[in-house]
């Protein structure tokens, strides 16, 4: 039997994920003249790596 301590075959992945919401707030008066929305934002990355092996199935003479 082979063995072999390297992976077959490896990935790399990266997930984005991206998102942004608006918030207006209201003034005294209940409108929002003068008021300014606010936006905020978050970015968050998940990294992933998979590493396969596969058992050889032929013995190594």
């Amino acid at each position: 039997m082979n063995f072999n301590p390297l992976p077959d075959a490896f990935t790399l992945r990266a997930d984005l994920d991206r998102s942004f919401t608006k918030t207006l707030y209201r003034g005294a008066d209940l409108s929002t003249r003068g008021v300014e929305a606010l936006f905020p934002k978050a970015v968050f990355v998940y990294p992933g790596v998979h590493l396969a092996m596969e058992p050889d199935q032929k013995p190594g003479f």
